[in-house]
């Protein structure tokens, strides 16, 4: 039986108060506060031979 490598790993990626906000076409101003924080998060698995990643994060686009 082969040995299961797994590593994971969560980033903040909230940006600074003060940027403007993706999403919000009619809005002029910049963000005043956080709400809630913003997060990437990354899966690794592997078997020795076969390798497999998964990242999501909270964005609307890229």
């Amino acid at each position: 039986m082969s040995e299961l490598i797994v590593g994971a790993a969560r980033a903040n990626i909230t940006p600074p108060v003060g940027m403007l906000m993706s999403g919000y076409a009619a809005r002029k101003t910049p963000a005043i506060g956080v709400h809630d924080e913003l997060n990437a998060v990354a899966l690794y698995l592997s078997d020795g031979e076969t390798e497999a990643g998964l990242i999501t994060a909270d964005l609307i686009g890229i």
